[in-house]
């Protein structure tokens, strides 16, 4: 087996521009120019969302900028205030209809910590749910309920390379410890498309697990994805960069996932019947899956609401 190296960056590095998380893939001149955020104080009168606000008690926001080593976080309250750091406003600014700007760009401040390379971390201005008071969140999958975000959303820009996956725009996301845990749900938006990709267990290990032969946390482990589990991918619908649309993610009492974009939706796989063990929240926001320097998007969001009946 061959050794591991870590390579230590120091943060002046960064700042000076050195990818702390990229591939050493050479990047072209010109394979995608440098962006920054836009203003977007203009409501659009075409756009009759359903969600225009934010309860910001429950959620707080990871963004690109280094606080010891890791990705730092924003309180619900801080947020609703809007007092930015001129550092901060780079990444997230409230507009004056209300809704946010969410600016992310590869930098290799991740919410993982700062990589070195050839470690595959993405950068993220990303919200993520916690309950009133502010705890992480305790909702399962086999409870016979219905959990569901809906939010209102539209891309702004993008500039990535040619083998970048877009935009994670909405996840339910497994707390085996501490927030760790199997990214279960990811909604993207890439090239006009909005797929919903999901985990679900292999035909030759659900037997195992209906039956109890093997244990569904065993199962169901992030650490054990590449062994037991497949990634399932869907197609909802097609929405243009700078259109405003609806989300939905949702869990049916009957275990069932389903997606909502745009108005088209999609029913698929069955968590409670394949025995999902885990506690799990939401996610909304800029997730940009691409590890090249350089590479930016923005989002913009109106609003967004959860629902746990």
């Amino acid at each position: 087996m061959k050794k591991k190296h870590v390579l230590y960056i120091p943060l002046m590095s960064m700042l000076i521009g050195i990818n702390a998380c990229t591939s050493p893939q050479t990047i072209e001149p010109n394979q995608y120019s440098k962006i920054t955020p836009k203003s977007n104080n203009n409501t659009d009168p075409q756009v009759n969302a359903r969600v225009t606000s934010f309860d910001w008690r429950i959620w707080k926001v990871s963004i690109p900028i280094d606080n010891g080593g890791k990705a730092k976080s924003l309180s619900g309250s801080y947020i609703r205030n809007a007092q930015f750091s001129s550092q901060e406003k780079r990444y997230i600014k409230k507009n004056s209809d209300g809704s946010y700007r969410f600016f992310t760009e590869f930098n290799g401040i991740t919410t993982s910590g700062i990589y070195a390379a050839r470690k595959k971390k993405y950068c993220r201005t990303e919200l993520r749910e916690l309950t009133k008071s502010g705890n992480p969140t305790t909702w399962k999958m086999n409870e016979g309920k219905t959990h569901r975000m809906e939010t209102t959303l539209r891309i702004d820009q993008i500039n990535n390379s040619s083998r970048s996956r877009g935009i994670i725009i909405g996840q339910i996301h497994a707390d085996e410890n501490r927030g760790k845990g199997l990214p279960t749900v990811k909604v993207f938006w890439n090239k006009n498309k909005i797929r919903l990709e999901y985990y679900a267990l292999k035909s030759s290990i659900r037997d195992k697990v209906r039956s109890g032969e093997m244990s569904p946390y065993e199962a169901w482990k992030d650490k054990n994805k590449k062994k037991y589990l497949d990634v399932k991918k869907v197609d909802i619908t097609s929405v243009s960069k700078g259109t405003f649309f609806d989300l939905v993610i949702k869990i049916n009492p009957s275990g069932s996932l389903t997606c909502i974009a745009n108005g088209k939706s999609k029913t698929v796989y069955n968590y409670k019947t394949d025995k999902y063990p885990f506690k799990n929240y939401f996610k909304t926001g800029n997730y940009l899956i691409d590890d090249n320097q350089g590479a930016s998007g923005q989002v913009t969001l109106k609003g967004v609401k959860v629902n746990h009946h």
